[in-house]
C-alpha cells in the first residue's frame, strides 16, 4: 500500500491510500473521515453535530472509530457486541483524482436498522473500483443508539438518518475534491438500506442531496413497522431494565445517556417476543413519523402524503427471486420452526401489509393459503410454498412502488429481478453452509456488487476472468437502462417499467427483457395487493 494525495476538504487536509484492487485497478482509498462529532457522553441521542476542525494532515489510509455498535451475527448464531459510539465515519474511493467531474455512487447499507457497517471489513470497494465514478460508503448509528425515540423532542427518533444525511450534505461540500460530481449523486443499498433510499426519495427534507436512487430488496412498503410508534415503547422497556421506571422521557433519555453504550445494546434483543425475533419479524428500531414532537422533522408527512409528492428523480428497483430462502437460515431441518410458521403465518401477514382497510385481512389471508399454501399446514414437504409467498411479498412491494410512481411521478423507474446462482459465496450459504434447498436469497446480489471479505476464509479470492462470475461482476459494476452501443457487458436495452407495460431486467448469466405481468402470481397482486397495499 503506497501514501496517496493529500486533499484539502472543508474541516481540514486528509491523506489516502493507493491500492490496487483484486481486479488488477489502481485506486485511491480515503477511510475513516469524519462528517460528524462522535455522538458520546452528552451528544449520545441527539442530532449529529458538526466536526471539529483539526489542523496538519489526518491519516485517512485506515477507519477510525468503529463501526457502529451492534450484535455481531455474521455466522450461524451471535457472537457479542462490537462496535462503539464513535462511528461517525465515511469512505470515499476512486480511480481518478483529476478536475473532471465523475459520478457518485453513495451506499447505504442495510441489516435492518440494528446491524453491519460501510467498512470495507463487511463490503469492499474492489469491483466497483474499477468504474468510471467516486463511491462513498457512510456508518450510522443503529439499533436504540440510531432510532431511539420516546415520543418527546428529547428523543424523537430517527438520529440514524440524520447520520446518512449529514453525510450527503458532507457529499455536497467535499466531493469536488476527490473528483465527483456533487450535482450527479445517486444513493443506492439494499434491505433496510434500500429502505432508506425509497423513503428519502419522498422527503423534501433532502430534496437536492442526490439525483437518482437504486433500491435493492426493500421499500418503504416492506415492514409495516416502519412509520409507527412502536419503539417509542422499547425505550421505555430498556430503561425499566435498566433499573429506571418511569414514563417522563426527559428522566429516561438523561438516565440512558449516563448507562454504558454496551449495556443499552444489550438489552434491546430481550424486550422482543419469539415473533419479534424471526426474519420475517418486526424491525425493533426503524425510521418513525416524527412530526407530532419537533419543530424539524426528518419525516414531515404520513405515509399516504409523502407517497403523493414523491422526488422526480429515476429510481432502479429490484429483487430476487427467492427472497425468504434467508429466513430459514441453519432451520431447514427443524420441524418446531415449522410448526412456528404455521401458527403464526397470518399474524406474520397482517404485519407485513399495509392495509388500507383491515376489515379485508380475513378475505385476503383466505385467498393467500389457498393460492399459496393450498389450505395445507406448513411442513418440510412444501417449505416452498411459504418461501414462495414470502418472497413474492418483496416483489408486491415493488410492483406497488412501480404503480404509485407512475401515477405519481413523471421520472422513469426501472425494475430487475436478479435470478443469477453462481460460484461466489453469498449470505445465505455462508450462514448455512451445505443448503438443503437452492435459489437465489435476499442480498445475494452483493456478493457480485462488493468482495464479501467476511465471507472470505481462505484468503483474497474473486471471480476469474473468463467465468460467468466475473461476467456479472462486470456487469453490475455497469448496470444502467440505456448501455453504449459497443458495451460488450451489457447487451440489452432495459426499458422503464410503465403504467401498461411492466418492464424488467432479468439479471441471469444472460440479460433478458420481460414482462411482469405475465406471470401467474400477478393475478393475485391484482386481485389483492394492487387494492389494498398502500
Amino acid at each position: 500500500m503506497e501514501e496517496g494525495p493529500i486533499v484539502s476538504i472543508s474541516d481540514g487536509k486528509i491523506q489516502g491510500a493507493k491500492r490496487r484492487s483484486l481486479l488488477g485497478v489502481d485506486y485511491f482509498a480515503f477511510k475513516g473521515i469524519p462528517y460528524a462529532q462522535p455522538p458520546i457522553g452528552p451528544l449520545r441521542f441527539k442530532d449529529p453535530q458538526p466536526v471539529i476542525k483539526w489542523s496538519g494532515v489526518r491519516d485517512a489510509s485506515q477507519h477510525a472509530g468503529d463501526v457502529s455498535m451492534q450484535y455481531e451475527s455474521d455466522g450461524p448464531k451471535p457472537w457479542g457486541i462490537i462496535g462503539s459510539e464513535d462511528c461517525l465515519y465515511l469512505n470515499v474511493y476512486t480511480n481518478s483524482m483529476t478536475e473532471r467531474k465523475r459520478p457518485v455512487m453513495y451506499y447505504i447499507h442495510g441489516g435492518g436498522f440494528v446491524e453491519d457497517s460501510g467498512n470495507d471489513c463487511i463490503y469492499r470497494e474492489d469491483y466497483l473500483v474499477t468504474m468510471d465514478m467516486v463511491l462513498v460508503s457512510v456508518n450510522y448509528r443503529l439499533g436504540p443508539m440510531g432510532f431511539l425515540n420516546l415520543g418527546h423532542e428529547v428523543a424523537a427518533g430517527n438520529q440514524g438518518l440524520r447520520d446518512i444525511i449529514c453525510g450527503l450534505k458532507w457529499v455536497q461540500r467535499n466531493i469536488e475534491q476527490f473528483g465527483g460530481d456533487p450535482n450527479n449523486v445517486t444513493i443506492f443499498g439494499n434491505s433496510s438500506g434500500s429502505m432508506t433510499c425509497h423513503l428519502f426519495s419522498l422527503l423534501p427534507t433532502v430534496k437536492g442531496l442526490f439525483h437518482k436512487a437504486i433500491l435493492q430488496s426493500g421499500s418503504i412498503f416492506t415492514t409495516r413497522n416502519l412509520f409507527t410508534g412502536k419503539n417509542v415503547m422499547n425505550g421505555f422497556k430498556i430503561a425499566s431494565l435498566l433499573g429506571l421506571d418511569s414514563q417522563d422521557p426527559e428522566k429516561v433519555i438523561e438516565f440512558l445517556r449516563g448507562v454504558p453504550a454496551k449495556k443499552i445494546v444489550e438489552l434491546h434483543g430481550k424486550i422482543l417476543s419469539e415473533y419479534e425475533k424471526t426474519v420475517e419479524g418486526q424491525m425493533e428500531y426503524s425510521p418513525t413519523f416524527d412530526a407530532p414532537y419537533i419543530k424539524d422533522p426528518i419525516i414531515p408527512k404520513l405515509l399516504p402524503d409523502l407517497i403523493e409528492n414523491d422526488a422526480d428523480i429515476p429510481i432502479m428497483l429490484g429483487h430476487t427471486p427467492n427472497e425468504s430462502l434467508l429466513s430459514f437460515m441453519g432451520r431447514f431441518d427443524d420441524e418446531e420452526n415449522f410448526k412456528f410458521y404455521d401458527d403464526n403465518i397470518e399474524e406474520m401477514m397482517k404485519h407485513k401489509l399495509r392495509l388500507q382497510d383491515p376489515s379485508k385481512f380475513p378475505e385476503i389471508m383466505k385467498s393467500l393459503r389457498e393460492f399459496y399454501l393450498h389450505d395445507k399446514p406448513i411442513n418440510k414437504e412444501n417449505v416452498w410454498n411459504l418461501i414462495n409467498l414470502l418472497s413474492d411479498f418483496f416483489a408486491f412491494c415493488n410492483r406497488k412502488t412501480v404503480d404509485l410512481r407512475n401515477e405519481h411521478a413523471k421520472a422513469p423507474t426501472y425494475l430487475y429481478n436478479f435470478s443469477y446462482m453462481g460460484n461466489e459465496p453469498t449470505m445465505y450459504q455462508f450462514d448455512q453452509g451445505p443448503q438443503p434447498l437452492k435459489g437465489v436469497a435476499h442480498a445475494d446480489e452483493l456478493s457480485y456488487l462488493f468482495y464479501l471479505t467476511y465471507m472470505k476464509q481462505d484468503g483474497d479470492q474473486f471471480p476469474q476472468e473468463g467465468t460467468t462470475d466475473r461476467l456479472v461482476v462486470e456487469r453490475l459494476a455497469r448496470i444502467k437502462p440505456t448501455p453504449s452501443t459497443d458495451d460488450r457487458y451489457l447487451t440489452t436495452t432495459w426499458k422503464a417499467s410503465t403504467k401498461d407495460k411492466l418492464h424488467y431486467l432479468d439479471i441471469g448469466a444472460e440479460l433478458e427483457l420481460k414482462d411482469e405481468r405475465n406471470l401467474p402470481n400477478r393475478a393475485i397482486y391484482d386481485k389483492f395487493a394492487k387494492i389494498y397495499l398502500f
